[in-house]
């Protein structure tokens, strides 16, 4: 039976795949971007989590509520985390020395194992639109990670640690690096 399901995901499906999975690779190593970039990944979460969570589920407002309160929960989780020791940010040029994490990997795995199940028990169980039950939990889940990736970019912009042309190796010109 998995083999059939595994068999019968459209191609397109292991595409977003192999992309967000390149996209949350590439964030285990240290970068330097600005303010705006930071919000790029959780922007894209929060606006296609949600739009999955509405126009999936039939039980409206509930939907919502489930996915805002998902959210809110986990931004404000991940606000309240330390910041990492290494995060610099240059108020010269406004651009911020991110270390390599391996938490926008995992909740890019968590997420697409989440869509990818409940997309897998829609299929088998149409009913489950109806349920108010799995429309919430489902929107709740899709709200938690969308507001994790969110609660981390704020709490990488609150960074306190403030350095000027700090030198990485691999660069010529310190002035270069942020």
């Amino acid at each position: 039976m998995m083999l059939d399901i595994l068999r019968d995901t459209p191609l397109w499906v292991w595409c977003v795949a192999g992309l967000v999975l390149w996209r949350g690779h590439t964030l285990t190593r240290p970068q330097i971007t600005s303010g705006g970039r930071l919000f790029t990944l959780p922007a894209a979460f929060l606006a296609v989590s949600f739009a999955a969570a509405v126009t999936t589920f039939n039980a409206g407002a509930p939907i919502i509520i489930a996915w805002v309160l998902g959210a809110l929960t986990a931004a404000f989780a991940w606000v309240s985390r330390p910041q990492p020791p290494d995060l610099l940010f240059n108020r010269q040029n406004r651009t911020y020395r991110v270390p390599g994490s391996r938490a926008p990997l995992v909740l890019i795995i968590v997420a697409f194992c989440a869509r990818y199940a409940i997309g897998i028990a829609l299929a088998r169980h149409g009913d489950l639109r109806d349920s108010t039950l799995f429309g919430v939990s489902s929107a709740f889940i899709f709200g938690c990670i969308s507001g994790a990736f969110l609660g981390r970019a704020m709490n990488l912009v609150g960074a306190g640690n403030v350095i000027i042309n700090e030198k990485i190796p691999g660069r010529r010109a310190p002035e270069d690096v942020l």
